[in-house]
Parts: structure tokens; sequence; C-alpha cells
């Protein structure tokens, strides 16, 4: 009887789980589809060439759709703990995708979509994967590949992970330091996650040798009235 019940209380999860997933999908699909449909609409092709950074040689009808790219944030605390190297241990998926804009094989635009099962959204780029770091990651690992990757933001930086291959893939796609990415390298996942909780450590002594950071009203000089 028991046994029956919790593969009953499983099976409704599960039911749930798929149902609020379906949704996601559809809510995505449908915020999507105008993108090659309306040049009029809102975050689409008439506001982009209004940007003076578009390329005027690009056509309405040349446009494609790319795979949404699901991105994820890094969980500060569970990369504190870390005891065993492994990548989606360190993160959590958002409710943001990338939309990659294409022409003629290149990507030359991107939007943030904003997709959870109620509504849809483009928003804002937080995201700020250029296209010039998208193509380059493309070349080595085209949207044809079987392989389905995440964009992990980390700050300033942002890597690439591959779930479907294993836990512990892990690659730059964007340096905040500027550095060349090895994008065809798959094997650095462990010292890139050494390097990101080094960087923790570092922060965290900087706030603690200057409280002020932290909280204004600590730092010396400042009198009642700025307080």
């Amino acid at each position: 009887m028991v046994r029956q019940i919790l593969f009953l209380l499983l099976s409704v999860l599960s039911i749930q789980c798929l149902g609020s997933q379906d949704r996601i999908s559809e809510g995505l699909s449908k915020l999507l589809a105008p993108l090659t449909v309306d040049p009029t609409i809102p975050w689409g092709f008439n506001e982009m060439k209004g940007n003076p950074n578009f390329d005027t040689t690009i056509k309405f009808n040349e446009i494609m759709v790319g795979t949404p790219v699901s991105i994820y944030y890094v969980n500060i605390k569970a990369l504190e703990t870390l005891s065993e190297y492994s990548v989606p241990s360190i993160i959590y998926k958002t409710n943001k995708y990338l939309i990659p804009l294409y022409s003629k094989g290149r990507c030359f635009w991107m939007l943030t979509a904003y997709v959870n099962d109620t509504v849809s959204y483009f928003s804002e780029s937080e995201c700020c994967v250029n296209v010039v770091a998208w193509n380059k990651f493309r070349e080595v690992w085209p949207e044809k590949t079987s392989l389905k990757p995440i964009v992990i933001d980390w700050g300033s930086s942002f890597l690439i992970h591959f779930p479907e291959k294993d836990s512990f893939n892990l690659m730059y796609l964007l340096r905040a330091d500027g550095q060349k990415c090895e994008l065809n390298d798959l094997t650095k996942g462990e010292k890139i996650i050494d390097a990101m909780k080094k960087r923790i450590a570092e922060n965290k002594k900087i706030f603690k040798e200057n409280p002020c950071l932290n909280d204004p009203s600590k730092c010396s000089g400042r009198t009642n009235d700025e307080k």
C-alpha cells in the first residue's frame, strides 16, 4: 500500500514537471516564431536595424532563429564547498535563454528571452555574449552537432558545458581577462573550477579587509550627515 502511494505521488510529480516543461517549450516557440514573420514586432528586425552596430547588408528574408541556449548561474555556496568535481553540482538553471539570430550561416544578433510556465518575453540582454565569441564557438561546435550546450554566466566571463556529454566538461566561451578561449578543449574543467574557487576566496579576503565595500557607513572620514 505504501509503495502504491509513493508510486502515485511520484507519477503526479513527474506529470507536473513534464507539463511545466511543455508549457515553457510552447511559450518559447510562440515567442520566437514572429521573429522571421513580422519585422515590426518589439525586439524585432526593424528595432535591430535602428542599432548603429547593425550590419545593414542583412535582409529580413535571410534571417534564421538559432537553437535557444539555456543560461545558468553559478551557485557560490556549492562551489565553495565542492568536494568532488562535477559541473552540474555548482550551477543552477535560470528562466533565461540566449537566442542567436543567423544570416547566411553567421550569427549577427543576440537576444535574451525570459520564459517560465506562465509568461514569455524578450528582455534587455543580461548575458553579454557577443556575436564574435558565439561565431568562434559555432565554428568549432556547429549547431548541427548532437551536443547541446548551456551557457554559464560567471560575472564578466561566460562558460560552455555540454550536459549530454558528461559531468566534467567545461570551457570558456568569453573571458573577462581577454585571454584566448580554447574552444576545442573540454578537459580543462577542473582547472577552471579551481580558478573560480580561488577567485571567490580572494574576493572574500578583499571584502574582509575593506568592510566599507559592503557597508559604506563603516568607511573612515564620513560625517554623521553623510552616513
